[in-house]
């Protein structure tokens, strides 16, 4: 039962009439029977209560113990660790030393998990001392070694002893675990392998899914052990599996488990990069569900940057009240953590993570959640910490503007804006305020002037013509010196790696200023044989952007730069995106994409890596031309959702074009695409459309399901798209 073999289990039973199967064992007259239709229904229904109910008619104080800490575990499973404390408390000291330091490292583990660290390592070292005697004792070794490990993780800083840990844990239900986790993996490698190498036999059948039941019996081993580090180990690998599976196999139900499970198991990396990707591609059912199961008692030791974490990446699918809740409880621990801190004894930086997940949550809170915090954050002493003050900036960002719609709000708004000594929460405050209040232009405008980037991203494109060109002229000289200094730098084979794009900024700055711009140097820089490609990218994607503003002479010599471009030096992949299509989207821009260009080049982009076949899409997009409509649809199948998304956005802006006829392939290609059941398709389409101007009738018709779209972002983008407004 433990070890999962239910279906090896049912065979010996229908083989041997004395084995009852588990709904005869229930009804046994032998309490040991009756124990393990318990231990049935909770590893098979989940039935976290029914072993409970063997606890008060157990024959001895043996069987009194297993239960107690068996139904201990549900309990902690089940994120009730105060109950399963009051259980274990509840226990006269009347059992076998071996199974009174069973219970007592339970409960040592329990305490741990919700901040009663001294207590919880007085009962372990209890639990030491009465298992002196018995160092043959197989069973007795184990828990030893998860009242060890305990007295480890939460001994002070400097005081921990690892040799006496490693020798502790060293034991024979450790190298049973280990073996058993072994044979888990061969049997993940076989079956990857045999999919990489598209093994389709005619028939295949599996009489157990070893991956996971040999997982599932190391997590079980470690769970009644009480061995919390390897439970959370094994439980996130075994958790990982189920994910994997089940989303290839479609079981909504089981993905929202696997996710509860990586939450409960702490694992918050694996857990971020899960819920990225079911965000990116779906379905969102599972998202939300398990970021519903975050409860008051969810917040242990264990689980609080993992809890954090899937609100920061689910709050936009959550509903309002969920959301609204779960941003409240943000605030209270940025405002007071103290409470939060006793209770997770966090090894996490709390207020910056606890501000990340706020700030995923505000696409989705209600508007009296966001007039709070705008208060809270018109009220803030300035913000010294950077990563505070990070987080507070991205908050800011996600607030909606009408917090802040009244005169006086703005007022109050630009003063703590000014007050404060970080530049990026600076600009992010006032960037709230850009489209509808000239003093806050204002002063980005002075902060601009002074050579602050965060100033000039927050004034945003529609205003950059606002600021006065001898600034603009100051600052693209000063990246022009920047470039000159790198170009120096290339000629010595060396390649420094700065804080900023410097080629970025004069291209951005030099389209809305073009008669002062030094277009030679940033020429020259992108022209520069020794230069890695992808710090060519980004520029060359701003100067295609704005094509339309650059005068004649500097589109020529871009025209003439385009060979250079494509002849660069070898990527180094590591000082930004790969430069993938990003010439021939200059290219085309400024009118150097012929047509045998265009058929010599686009089919590489098409076959070449996911970067550059998302350039190939947003190239499409660009061209406007019907006869490439079947690859956008077909780059829709593409396995990657980034290309997905960017042939969605190419197809939504084809159809929506005012000046394109009907092309029924692009109308059917956008209606496939609206179905996606992910996240990051709708909102490149919902994106996309406001780009024209006026999008078509058909185009706004087709996208109004998106207004009803799980994601918050998305059915805002869709209302922006189809009414002209941010929606509600």
């Amino acid at each position: 039962m433990t070890q999962g073999r239910i279906r090896h289990l049912k065979a010996f039973s229908e083989r041997h009439e004395a084995v009852p199967w588990l709904d005869e064992a229930g009804s046994s007259k032998d309490w040991r029977w009756r124990f393990v239709a318990a231990l049935g229904r909770l590893f098979v229904d989940g039935d976290r209560n029914a072993v409970a109910a063997t606890i008060t008619d157990a024959p001895n104080h043996a069987s009194r113990a297993a239960a107690c800490v068996v139904t201990a575990c549900a309990l902690m499973d089940a994120e009730r660790h105060v109950d399963a404390v009051a259980l274990l408390s509840e226990q006269p000291d009347d059992a076998h030393p071996v199974d009174w330091a069973w219970m007592l490292t339970q409960r040592a583990r329990a305490r741990a998990e919700i901040g009663d660290v001294a207590p919880a390592r007085q009962d372990a070292a209890a639990a030491l001392r009465a298992l002196v005697g018995d160092p043959d004792d197989v069973t007795a070794s184990a828990i030893g070694a998860a009242a060890a490990e305990l007295l480890f993780q939460t001994a002070p800083w400097g005081e921990e002893s690892l040799d006496a840990l490693i020798t502790a844990i060293d034991t024979a239900v450790s190298w049973w675990r280990t073996q058993t986790v072994s044979t888990a993996f061969r049997a993940a490698a076989d079956r990857t392998f045999r999919e990489w190498a598209d093994d389709r036999p005619t028939m295949r059948i599996d009489f157990e899914d070893t991956v996971n039941d040999r997982l599932f019996a190391a997590v079980v081993s470690a769970d009644l052990t009480g061995e919390q580090g390897t439970w959370r180990a094994t439980g996130s690998l075994l958790a990982r599996n189920t994910l994997m599976v089940q989303h290839a196999g479609g079981d909504a139900s089981r993905q929202t488990g696997a996710l509860d499970e990586l939450r409960r198991c702490g694992d918050e990396k694996s857990l971020d990069l899960a819920a990225r990707r079911l965000w990116a591609i779906g379905p969102l059912c599972p998202l939300a569900e398990a970021a519903r199961r975050i409860q008051p008692g969810s917040w242990t030791h264990t689980t609080a940057r993992a809890n954090l974490a899937l609100w920061q990446h689910a709050g936009d699918v959550l509903d309002e009240a969920t959301a609204s809740d779960a941003a409240r409880f943000c605030v209270d621990v940025v405002t007071d953590s103290s409470a939060f801190v006793s209770r997770t004894t966090p090894s996490f930086l709390v207020i910056p993570y606890t501000l990340d997940a706020l700030r995923g949550l505000l696409a989705t809170a209600d508007d009296a959640v966001h007039r709070d915090l705008a208060r809270l954050i018109a009220g803030l002493p300035p913000v010294t910490d950077e990563l505070e003050a990070r987080g507070w900036a991205r908050v800011a960002a996600a607030l909606r503007s009408t917090v802040v719609a009244a005169a006086d709000d703005r007022v109050a708004w630009r003063q703590v804006a000014v007050s404060q000594p970080d530049p990026r929460l600076a600009a992010a405050l006032l960037g709230l305020l850009t489209d509808h209040d000239e003093p806050a232009r204002e002063v980005l405008r002075a902060r601009i002037a002074g050579g602050d980037n965060h100033a000039l991203a927050a004034l945003g494109p529609d205003h950059v013509h606002e600021l006065d060109a001898q600034v603009a002229e100051r600052l693209m000289a000063k990246d022009a010196e920047l470039l000159e200094v790198t170009i120096a730098e290339l000629q010595q084979g060396a390649h420094a790696i700065r804080s900023r794009d410097p080629a970025e900024r004069l291209a951005v700055l030099g389209v809305y200023f073009p008669d002062v711009a030094p277009w030679d140097v940033l020429l020259r820089y992108l022209g520069h044989a020794r230069l890695p490609s992808e710090r060519k990218r980004i520029a060359c994607l701003a100067l295609a952007r704005h094509a339309d503003r650059l005068p004649e002479p500097v589109r020529s010599a871009l025209r003439e730069l385009i060979p250079q471009l494509k002849a660069t030096v070898p990527a180094l992949n590591a000082l930004g995106e790969p430069f993938g299509g990003a010439g021939m989207i200059l290219a085309a821009a400024v009118g150097a994409l012929d047509d045998q260009a265009l058929t010599g080049g686009l089919p590489g982009l098409l076959s070449g890596s996911p970067p550059e076949r998302r350039d190939a899409a947003a190239l499409i997009g660009r061209l406007g031309r019907p006869e490439f409509t079947a690859a956008l649809v077909a780059l829709f199948g593409d396995p990657h959702p980034e290309v997905r998304g960017e042939a969605a956005c190419a197809l939504a802006m084809r159809v929506g074009s005012m000046d394109t006829g009907s092309d029924p392939l692009a109308t059917a290609g956008l209606q496939r695409a609206l179905t996606d059941p992910g996240a990051r398709t709708p909102l490149a389409i919902g994106d996309g459309l406001p780009a024209l101007g006026t999008p078509s009738d058909q185009a706004r018709e087709l996208i109004r399901p998106l207004l009803d779209h799980p994601s918050a972002l998305v059915r805002e983008t869709a209302a922006r798209a189809v009414h002209g407004s941010a929606g509600p």
